[in-house]
Order: C-alpha cells, then sequence, then structure tokens
C-alpha cells in the first residue's frame, strides 16, 4: 500500500509518502521536483507496522498535508548512482537482516531485577548457582575462593521486538570477572558465563541477593561502570558490516560487477582511502545490539576459531554518552552463537570476543 501527500504555502512546496508492505514501511519525502530521501522501518509484525505509519499519516494531515493520488510522482529523477554506490545499494538489499539496536539511559534509581539493563542487580531465582571464575591464574584468582562474576548484561526478551529464532520470553544473562584485566579475551570461558531464564518466578521476595562487590580501583577491569544502564529497544535492518569475515566475498561478488581489470581479493586493495572509507560510513554501524552483524576495530576472530558462531547474540559497543561504558580504549565486546544452539536455546558454547583500536 502506498500514499502520498503534498504541503503547499508561501514558503514550502514539499511532498510525503510512504509504502507499506507487511511489516516495514519506506518514506520517501522532499520538495517537490527533486530527488526523494527515504528511510525504511521494520517492525515486529504487519500490524505494529500499520499502527505506526498511520500515526505518521495522521501527524502529517494534522499539519496540513493534503493527500494526492497514490501513484503521482512528485519527486524528480534521482542522481544517477556511481557504480561504488551501486555496489553498496546491492549489497545492503542482499544482507540487510533485523536487528535490534539498544539505546543507554543511566538509571537514577535502582532497576528491577526483571529488566533488561547493562550492569545492576540481575535476576536470581531461587536454585540458582550464583557464577563463579573458573580461572587459574593466580594473579587473577583464588579457586580456593574464586571470584564472584559480575553482571554485564541481562536481556529479557518480553521487552523486546522479536527477532527470529530468538526467544519471545525468559531472561538471557551475561557474567564477566570483574578481576580479568583482559575481559576475557580470547575466549577465555574461565571468565564469562551466559545463562537463560526460560521460566521467570514474579515473585521478587523469593529472588536471591547478589554478592557485594568491594573492588580497589586497580582491580576493576569491568567494561560497565558500577552504575546500571537501562536499555530501549529499536527494531531496525542492517546490512552485513565490514568486519564479518564472509564480507568480502560476498561483497567482491557484487563488486566484480562494476569494477573490472586486474584481479583483487578485496575492495580495499582496489579503491583509494577516500572511496573505502565511503564503504565503511555506509556499512559499518558500531552500536548496542541483539542480532544484526558484528563490527569491531580488529580483524573478526570468528574465522580462525569459531566460523560456525555466525549469529551476534549481543554486542555492546564503547558507549560515547557515558565513559563508564568501554572496552579497552574505545573497543567492542560481542558474544556469538551458533544458529542451531540459538534455535535449541542452548546457550553453553557461545564465543566471545572483543578488541579494541
Amino acid at each position: 500500500m502506498k500514499r502520498t501527500f503534498t504541503y503547499q504555502d508561501e514558503k514550502s512546496n514539499k511532498f510525503w509518502m510512504i509504502e507499506i508492505n507487511e511489516n516495514q514501511f519506506t518514506v520517501s519525502y522532499g520538495k517537490i521536483g527533486t530527488a526523494a530521501q527515504t528511510s525504511s522501518k521494520a517492525f515486529e509484525n504487519a500490524e505494529k507496522c500499520l499502527k505506526e505509519a498511520e500515526k505518521l499519516i495522521a501527524e502529517k494531515t494534522k499539519k496540513g498535508y493534503v493527500e494526492q493520488a497514490a501513484d503521482t510522482n512528485f519527486a524528480g529523477e534521482p542522481k544517477a548512482e556511481k557504480p561504488l554506490q551501486k555496489v553498496i545499494r546491492e549489497f545492503t538489499e542482499l544482507t540487510a537482516i533485523p536487528t535490534i539496536q539498544l539505546k543507554t539511559k543511566k538509571a537514577q534509581k535502582p532497576l528491577s531485577p526483571y529488566t533488561s539493563k547493562f550492569g545492576g542487580i540481575p535476576y536470581l531465582p531461587q536454585g540458582f548457582s550464583y557464577p563463579v571464575s573458573t580461572n587459574s591464574y593466580p594473579e587473577f584468582n583464588d579457586p580456593k575462593n574464586p571470584n564472584p562474576l559480575k553482571l554485564l548484561a541481562q536481556i529479557n526478551f518480553e521487552e523486546m521486538p522479536h527477532l527470529p529464532d530468538f526467544p519471545e520470553k525468559g531472561i538471557l544473562q551475561f557474567y564477566l570477572d570483574p578481576k580479568d584485566d583482559m575481559c576475557a579475551s580470547e575466549n577465555d570461558t574461565n571468565s564469562y558465563k551466559v545463562f537463560y531464564h526460560a521460566e521467570v518466578d514474579h515473585d521478587e521476595s523469593t529472588l536471591q541477593q547478589p554478592p557485594a562487590f568491594d573492588l580497589d580501583e586497580d582491580e576493576n577491569y569491568f567494561p560497565v561502570g558500577m552504575g546500571e544502564y537501562a536499555l530501549t529497544p529499536i527494531l531496525t535492518t542492517q546490512p552485513m558490516t565490514p568486519y564479518d569475515f564472509h564480507f568480502d566475498k560476498l561483497f567482491m561478488s557484487i563488486f566484480k560487477k562494476y569494477f573490472t581489470g586486474e584481479e583483487y581479493e578485496d575492495a580495499e586493495s582496489y579503491l583509494d582511502l577516500d572511496e573505502y572509507d565511503e564503504i565503511a560510513d555506509k556499512l559499518d554501524s558500531l552500536e548496542h545490539r541483539i542480532g544484526g552483524y558484528a563490527s569491531g576495530s580488529q580483524e573478526d576472530a570468528r574465522e580462525d576459531e569459531a566460523e560456525k558462531h555466525t549469529t551476534v547474540l549481543l554486542q555492546i559497543d564503547t558507549d560515547d554518552k557515558y565513559d563508564e561504558i568501554m572496552w579497552g580504549d574505545c573497543g567492542t565486546g560481542t558474544f556469538f552463537i551458533k544458529p542451531n544452539d540459538l534455535k535449541k536455546r542452548k546457550f553453553s558454547d557461545v564465543f566471545f570476543n572483543w578488541d579494541c583500536c
């Protein structure tokens, strides 16, 4: 379904169009006779998509926009695409998948133990054994008195838009050892744990309390500060990033259609710096997210160690808004899982990696 509107007065001569296709819509807008600017948004289902589209239409008509015949074209001819722009557009169309961006807000008071968050007090039902480090390095951990792990992130899936194959309910938790100065680098499973609570006990009076953490500044290597951060989910789509170890093969399959000549393995060796930066600007995406594709500062560690872990379970980026969320010097931490393990709700074989500049 497509609907078209215009707004005209002494100062303005604008058009606004919305095209709805099942669970996503595309908005096009601009001055009449000029190339349209576009943006797209995906939703959990068609009903929610239509509801949001109707809300936008109501806002436009309230401002004075007048509906026109749906097939009327008020936009001018778009500028001719350069070859590299064609490659990026086709690659985006080929690889885009749903993802949930997570926006953070530092809590001014303690958050519920049930809610989605970075840091803070976790959901701890009766019978759950609080996780501790199994690191054997004495400078990090005493096996006789092991370090308790600290909640890095908690996702309550009832608060999240649905992603294919991800749970629709339950709580997923990520823990790290706050005394490990390498933050479980090189996939050190002794210093991180992931747990999924499929059923949630909503009687808060029965929940356990976490251990107290009394960390000196020199001991605290935790990437999330001592506060806790509420999470707001935004369902969208994302193309494959240059960080992903599958990127070069897929990108070059399109790239070679428009750039011919000598043989080359990747676009970076063929393009100049400004052109390659255009690829990164359009396709890279350093954000907190669930699903989608990972980003990072170094090479994708999965290529040699975990090629089958293709699904992003959770990515936490360094947050410019809050200096307390940081991996090393502005890095990114990502948890990956095998697609079949995710479908089976098996979270015992999660691959974790973080890197920084």
